[in-house]
């Protein structure tokens, strides 16, 4: 019974394998190097998320700011009765579908973070 043997080039040195000892290696370190990728990987989504989400909150906070300014001009303008209930039904809709959009678009900023990583681990499963 003759074994063939087979030089490692798994960074072992002298190292030698038997048969098919070496393809497992291989694939171990392969494996090893893949969950360092993902992990890495997630760690920079991670700190991405942290960072959409502080301008998120920067960009609500200048926004009611500037909903609050603009109510206290638009009190100091003489208007009738009438265009200025007309104006601000017009800004609280204005406000509503902007603050929705912003919404919408924070969702999809986050679901697309889900779906590369969640797409990265199922890849990292089945590899």
């Amino acid at each position: 019974m003759q074994q063939s043997m087979q030089r490692s080039r798994g960074g072992k040195g002298d190292a030698f394998c038997l048969g098919s000892g070496c393809k497992s290696e291989r694939a171990a370190s392969n494996y090893q190097q893949q969950t360092d990728f993902f992990e890495d990987y997630l760690k920079k989504l991670k700190e991405k998320t942290v960072e959409m989400d502080d301008k998120i909150s920067g960009a609500e906070f200048r926004l009611v700011q500037n909903v609050q300014e603009n109510g206290n001009l638009r009190s100091k303008v003489a208007q009738s009765p009438d265009k200025r209930a007309l104006e601000e039904k017009k800004l609280a809709r204005e406000e509503a579908r902007n603050a929705e959009r912003l919404a919408m678009h924070t969702l999809h900023e986050k679901t697309s973070l889900v779906e590369v990583f969640s797409k990265g681990r199922f890849l990292y499963f089945f590899i």
